[in-house]
C-alpha cells in the first residue's frame, strides 16, 4: 500500500502498511469521514428547511 508519509518513517513502517489491520484502519477512517460529512450535510438541510418554512 502506498502511504503518503515522510520517507524516514516509511522505511521503518513499510511492513506495517501491508498487514490486514492497517487496511481495516484505512477503511474505518474513510467511514468515519463519510459519517462526519453526512452529519454536516444533515445539519445544513435542517437549517435550510427552518429558514424556508420560517420555523425559527
Amino acid at each position: 500500500m502506498d502511504v503518503k508519509i515522510e520517507q524516514s518513517w516509511k522505511e521503518h513502517l513499510n511492513q506495517e502498511f501491508e498487514k490486514p489491520y492497517f487496511s481495516k484502519l484505512i477503511r474505518f477512517n474513510a467511514f468515519k469521514s463519510t459519517i462526519k460529512l453526512l452529519g454536516k450535510i444533515q445539519i445544513e438541510l435542517i437549517l435550510d428547511n427552518e429558514k424556508r418554512f420560517n420555523l425559527r
